[in-house]
C-alpha cells in the first residue's frame, strides 16, 4: 500500500512518523559541534529504535539513547522530499517527545534543516529542545528554498554532556503550517500623548485595537498654566493614521476628517465637539465645535473656546481610527501553550528558619504533583513564567522580607521579588509577584527572618502563565530605540546604550544589548552624531559588533577643522542565531567628544527580513 502523506487533512511529508516502523529515519555521526554537518554518515554509538511503548501514543514509539560519554556531533535524521508547491514556502514540524530516563538538560539536543540540494544548513525556529518532566509537544517552523525539493530533518546531539539519557518520540508531522484567520482585538493599554498648545495640562487616556482600527477614550485635563492657542494631542507612539483606506466614513481629501466625540466644560455649561484630524496630520487631532454663543458657526478649541478654560477642568476623549499597516484580518497562533500546572496549598505552616522555605502542609489541587509538604518547594515541571501568591499570620520579627525563590536564590534580583514586609511582630503577610523557572528547578516562599508557626488560614498559589510557545518563523521581530546614547567615547570602540524605546517587538534590548531572539536574516541600522574639537583626518565611527567580535563598521575623516561628525551604518542581510548579542559602539578621536544633544540624531533600528 502507498503513503498517503496525509495526516487528518494536514499534509505530512514523514512517513514513519509513529514507531509502527523505523521507515528512513537512520543515525548519523559528524563532526563534533553544536549544530550538524548534513545528518548522515558516520558511525554513531547512539541509537535511535522504533519500539513497542504506549508512553506517549497508541503502542509504539521511537527510542533515542545516549550512553555516559560525551556524544557531540551524533543525531538522527529522516530524507525526505517537497512537493513542487511547497517551495519558497514556511513548513511546519512537530513531534512530542518524553525524556524517559537520565540526566537530559535544557539544549542537549536541537532540531535542524538541511537542504540536500543546496547544501545549506537550515535553523528553523525555535530549534533547542527543553528538559521536561511531562510528555511535550516540539514545534518549529522554516523557509523551503525556491529550487529545492530535497530535505533531511535532524535531531542533533549538540552539548558534551557526559551524562547518559534516553529521549522517547513520536508523532512527527512536517508539512504546510496552518493558519487561523481572525481580527485582532486587544485590552486597553494606558499611554501618554504629546500634548501641543496645552500648557502644563496632563492627560489620560488608553488605546486599545480593534481590528484595522484604534480606539482611543480618557480625559486631558487642564493644568494652572492654561492653554495657548489650538490645542492637539497625539496618537500613541509608532502609530500613524491611515485615511487612504475605503473606509466609510474617513475621506483622506477632508483636511478635518472627523473621527470622535468630546465633551468638556465646567459647572457653569458643558460643550461638545468633533475630534477631528490637525488639517493633514496623520499623528495629532484637535477638537472643532461650536462657539460659547452658538451660531451654526464651528470654531477650534483653543484659549478661550467654547468658554475660557481654567485648571482642572476636563475633556472626555472618545475616538476611532484606522491605523496604517493594521488590517482587520490577522493571522493567529494555534500553538499558544495553553495547559493548566498549578498548585494550590494550604493548612497552615510550621516554624520556619530564616531564608528557608515556609512549608505548608496541606495539598488542596496540584495539577503534576510538583509540591512537596516535606521540603516546602515546587518543583517546576514546565518551564515557563509562574505566579506565585502566598500569606501567612506568622510571627517574624518587624522588617522581614518575605519573597519568592527560585532553585534556593536568597540574593536579592529581577527572579527573587519580595511580595510583602511584615513592619511589626504578628502582623502577617500576604503578596505575589512572578518568577522565571527551567524545568527541574524550584520554587518557594521564604523570609529574612525566622518565623513562627503559620494558622491554616495561610495559603500557597503558584500558576504557570500561559503564552505563545514559540517564535514563528513568520513572526515579525524587530527593535527601534532612539535619544541620547549613554556611554564612553574616545579612540576605541565602546558600547553606546539608546535610551528610549519606540518599538521592541520581544523586548530583546537590554543595557546596551540586543539579545537575538530568533534565527534569521536581520537588516540593522544605526546613527551617532558626536560633537567635538575635530582637528583634519580626525575620525568619528560607528560599528556593529556581534557576540563582542566587531563584524561591520563605518568611520569618517574631518576635513578641517569641524565641530561635529555624522556616524550612520546601515547593513542588511546580516544572518543572525537565536542567543547572538548584538552591541553598537562608538567612536572618535576628537578632543572632549560627547554626543549631540538632538536626541533624534541618534537612533538604533534592527530587522528580521528573512530566514537563515
Amino acid at each position: 500500500m502507498s503513503f498517503d502523506p496525509t495526516i487528518q487533512g494536514t499534509k505530512n511529508y514523514i512517513e514513519a512518523r509513529d514507531g509502527t516502523k523505523l521507515g528512513l529515519w537512520t543515525t548519523y555521526a559528524d563532526a563534533a559541534g553544536t549544530s550538524p554537518v548534513d545528518g548522515t554518515g558516520g558511525s554513531p554509538a547512539s541509537t535511535f529504535v522504533a519500539q513497542t511503548d504506549s508512553a506517549i501514543r497508541k503502542n509504539t514509539n521511537f527510542l533515542w539513547t545516549k550512553t555516559a560519554v560525551n556524544r557531540q556531533g551524533e543525531g538522527f535524521s529522516y530524507a525526505f522530499s517537497i512537493d513542487n508547491a511547497d517551495k519558497g514556502k514556511v513548513l511546519q514540524c512537530s513531534f512530542e517527545y518524553l525524556i524517559a530516563s537520565g540526566t537530559y538538560a535544557d539544549n542537549d539536543m536541537s532540531v535542524w534543516i538541511y537542504d540536500v540540494t543546496n547544501a545549506v544548513l537550515i535553523q528553523p525556529a525555535p530549534y533547542l529542545i527543553k528538559n521536561s518532566g511531562i510528555i511535550e509537544k516540539f514545534a518549529v517552523e522554516f523557509q523551503t528554498s525556491s529550487n529545492s525539493t530535497s530535505y533531511r530533518l535532524i535531531i542533533h546531539t549538540g552539548s558534551t554532556s557526559a551524562l547518559a539519557y534516553t529521549v522517547k518520540f513520536d508523532n512527527f508531522i512536517l508539512g504546510p503550517e496552518s493558519k487561523l484567520y481572525g481580527s485582532a482585538v486587544t485590552d486597553p493599554i494606558v499611554y501618554t500623548p504629546i500634548l501641543s498648545n496645552f500648557g502644563n495640562g496632563t492627560a489620560a487616556l488608553s488605546y486599545n485595537r480593534v481590528g484595522s482600527r484604534v480606539k482611543i477614550k480618557g480625559t486631558l485635563i487642564v493644568g494652572s498654566s492654561l492653554p495657548i492657542g489650538v490645542f492637539q494631542f497625539s496618537l500613541p507612539s509608532g502609530l500613524s493614521a491611515d485615511y487612504t483606506t475605503n473606509t466609510v466614513g474617513f475621506i483622506n481629501t477632508d483636511a478635518y476628517q472627523r473621527v470622535g466625540i468630546a465633551t468638556g466644560g465646567s459647572g457653569a455649561g458643558y460643550y461638545t465637539a468633533a475630534i477631528v484630524r490637525a488639517n493633514t496630520s496623520m499623528t495629532n487631532f484637535q477638537m472643532e465645535g461650536a462657539t460659547t454663543t452658538y451660531t451654526g458657526v464651528e470654531a477650534s478649541w483653543d484659549t478661550t473656546h467654547p468658554l475660557t478654560w481654567a485648571a482642572g477642568q476636563t475633556i472626555t476623549i472618545d475616538m476611532e481610527v484606522p491605523i496604517q499597516g493594521w488590517s482587520s484580518s490577522q493571522v493567529f497562533s494555534s500553538d499558544a501553550d495553553v495547559r493548566v500546572v498549578a498548585a494550590l496549598i494550604g493548612g497552615g505552616a510550621a516554624s520556619y528558619s530564616a531564608n528557608s522555605p515556609i512549608i505548608y502542609s496541606t495539598v488542596g489541587l496540584d495539577t503534576h504533583g510538583a509540591y512537596s509538604t516535606v521540603s516546602g518547594q515546587y518543583t517546576v515541571k514546565v518551564p515557563g513564567f509562574y505566579n506565585v501568591n502566598a500569606s501567612g499570620d506568622g510571627t517574624s520579627a518587624a522588617g522581614s522580607f518575605f519573597y519568592i525563590s527560585v532553585n534556593g536564590n536568597t540574593t536579592a534580583g529581577y527572579n527573587r521579588p519580595v511580595i510583602a514586609i511584615q513592619e511589626v511582630v504578628n502582623q502577617g503577610f500576604s503578596g505575589s509577584g512572578k518568577v522565571y523557572a527551567l524545568a527541574g528547578q524550584t520554587i518557594d516562599v521564604r523570609s529574612t527572618n525566622l518565623g513562627g508557626s503559620i494558622s491554616s488560614f495561610g495559603t500557597l498559589q503558584i500558576e504557570r502563565i500561559s503564552g505563545p510557545s514559540q517564535i514563528a518563523a513568520s513572526e515579525s521581530v524587530s527593535a527601534l530605540y532612539r535619544g541620547i546614547p549613554t556611554g564612553t567615547l574616545t579612540s576605541s570602540y565602546n558600547t553606546s546604550t539608546f535610551p528610549t524605546r519606540v518599538k521592541d517587538s520581544h523586548n530583546a534590548y537590554l543595557g546596551g544589548i540586543y539579545t537575538v531572539p530568533t534565527s534569521g536574516v536581520y537588516s540593522i541600522s544605526a546613527q551617532f552624531l558626536i560633537n567635538g574639537t575635530y582637528a583634519l583626518n580626525n575620525l568619528g565611527g560607528i560599528a556593529i559588533f556581534i557576540d563582542g567580535v566587531q563584524s561591520y563598521d563605518f568611520s569618517i575623516a574631518a576635513g578641517g577643522v569641524v565641530s561635529y561628525l555624522q556616524c550612520p551604518i546601515s547593513i542588511n542581510s546580516i544572518p543572525l542565531l537565536t542567543g547572538q548579542q548584538i552591541t553598537i559602539r562608538s567612536y572618535s578621536s576628537a578632543t572632549t567628544p560627547t554626543f549631540n544633544s538632538t536626541g533624534t540624531s541618534h537612533f538604533f533600528s534592527i530587522n528580521r527580513t528573512g530566514q537563515y
